[in-house]
């Protein structure tokens, strides 16, 4: 929180800081990670990334990204094996996310990679299917990485 105050009022916790406060990965809570408009002035000890834009939310009054958009970014700075545990995280804790690679961005095959290991992602919530939040009888579709 001190990281996003620090920062001003368009900045919102970003990438490893927010998988971290999500519950995604408790083990990056060291690092302070902002995501903010180009107008925000640097900050000792924060990473400041400056998106094109930012997707977030409000988790425990905190302004972070959302789960979706803390996995696209992480892709950007973490290993395979990492971003794997992250996507198994987030399924455990059925957070709802469905994160899209985004061509052009530094982790877009690392993120196509482990989204295809991960496999498609089915919860059982009352005797029906669902995909990712989307009802479903009986197939499941598949998560796809667009060359």
């Amino acid at each position: 929180m001190a990281a996003v105050l620090a920062c001003g009022a368009d900045a919102v916790l970003s990438h490893r800081a927010a998988a971290a406060h999500l519950g995604l990965r408790r083990a990056w809570t060291d690092y302070l990670e902002v995501s903010a408009a180009r107008t925000v002035k640097r900050t000792p000890g924060v990473i400041i990334h400056r998106p094109r834009s930012i997707e977030w939310m409000l988790h425990d009054g905190i302004p972070v990204t959302t789960v979706a958009r803390t996995i696209v970014d992480l892709a950007d700075v973490v290993g395979d094996r990492a971003l794997r545990a992250v996507l198994e995280q987030a399924e455990i804790l059925r957070l709802d996310a469905t994160p899209l690679p985004i061509r052009g961005r530094r982790g877009y095959s690392r993120l196509c990679g482990a989204l295809a290991a991960h496999g498609p992602s089915v919860v059982r919530t009352g005797g029906r299917r669902t995909e990712r939040g989307r009802r479903s009888s009986a197939t499941v579709a598949s998560r796809r990485c667009w060359p």
